[in-house]
């Protein structure tokens, strides 16, 4: 609905924030004709100016107040700015800053193939009696908050998976046992590579049910990272699943994992069908650019990022490497 829209635009957006969604702000601004500016970054649902406990601000980027105000008086009152702002300040997932005229800049878009493999849609059933048989806490399906629901102010009812989850679920995967969800991995990648914009994945189901998918930033030490993630039903056939918009580097080294399963973790409330769902033909549509072409922007690590990698960091050593990242080669 905002397609021809030539309204000069401020927007600012959280990637990793669980109120407002990234991938509809990039559905907004794939049909926006007007000027833009925008801060984006790996906060959760703050504002420029917000502050958290030990003053550092929420976003971590100065100058909140002065750049609005000069935008405000630049398309309200036709006054000429006296500072050059960049159009767009992005902080990506390693805490730095960055200019650039437009979000998402992509450099080259790829489908990679995942293959196949079968879940029981049983709501991480299978994957909760692993953890308990082996002694470690199982997540629990996360509560209605009570009360009148304030969206400026919603509480966090997202629940991180134990770190021993994901571990748990890909060893019986590798031990060829059908559980909650089932992995597959990239080769490691040659050089730093940015995930942007919105990630597809696309399959072809057997069976009725629930699927969730995740990607996950996968280190050389097996500590990974789940940075994406959303969920759909299922139905025989084909079907394609936009995941959140993002903006993540992956380090050299590093290997890009995908998860596709039952609805484990998380704030959404489903009714597992506790069948076996058949995956086939499954493909992953990515946005890549290359952080080497970065120009660099005044900005500090938004706080919120440290909390988020905290939550979200597990055990996943890699699997066998089924996909390039970056087929051929080339950056």
């Amino acid at each position: 609905m905002a397609k021809g829209s030539d309204t000069p635009l401020f927007v600012t957006q959280g990637f990793v924030e669980n109120n407002t969604k990234p991938e509809e702000m990039e559905e907004y601004l794939d049909n926006h004709r007007g000027p833009e500016r925008g801060w984006l970054g790996q906060w959760d649902h703050v504002r420029g100016g917000d502050r958290v406990e030990d003053g550092r601000l929420a976003m971590g980027r100065e100058g909140w107040y002065e750049e609005t105000l000069s935008f405000y008086d630049r398309y309200l009152k036709g006054v000429r700015p006296t500072v050059r702002y960049p159009a767009y300040a992005v902080e990506d997932s390693t805490g730095a800053w960055r200019a650039q005229r437009t979000w998402p800049v992509t450099e080259r878009s790829v489908t990679v193939p995942l293959g196949g493999g079968s879940y029981v849609d049983d709501g991480g059933a299978s994957a909760r009696a692993e953890l308990t048989a082996s002694g470690t806490p199982a997540p629990k399906a996360p509560s209605q908050p009570p009360g009148r629901w304030d969206m400026e102010n919603a509480p966090a009812t997202e629940q991180p998976a134990p770190a021993g989850l994901a571990a748990g679920v890909a060893e019986r995967q590798l031990a060829g046992e059908v559980g909650s969800s089932f992995f597959v991995w990239s080769k490691p990648l040659k050089k730093d590579t940015r995930v942007t914009g919105t990630p597809q994945v696309s399959l072809t189901a057997r069976g009725e049910g629930n699927v969730m998918l995740k990607l996950y930033d996968v280190a050389p030490d097996g500590t990974a990272v789940m940075f994406d993630e959303q969920v759909s039903l299922v139905k025989p056939g084909r079907m394609s699943v936009d995941l959140k918009a993002t903006d993540w580097t992956l380090a050299a080294g590093h290997v890009l994992a995908v998860e596709i399963g039952s609805v484990q973790t998380g704030s959404w409330r489903d009714t597992p069908s506790g069948e076996t769902v058949e995956v086939k033909g499954a493909r992953l549509r990515l946005a890549l650019d290359n952080p080497a072409d970065d120009v660099a922007t005044p900005g500090e690590r938004s706080p919120y990022l440290d909390t988020y990698l905290r939550r979200y960091t597990v055990d996943l050593p890699a699997g066998p490497g089924t996909f390039s990242v970056v087929p051929g080669g080339r950056p």
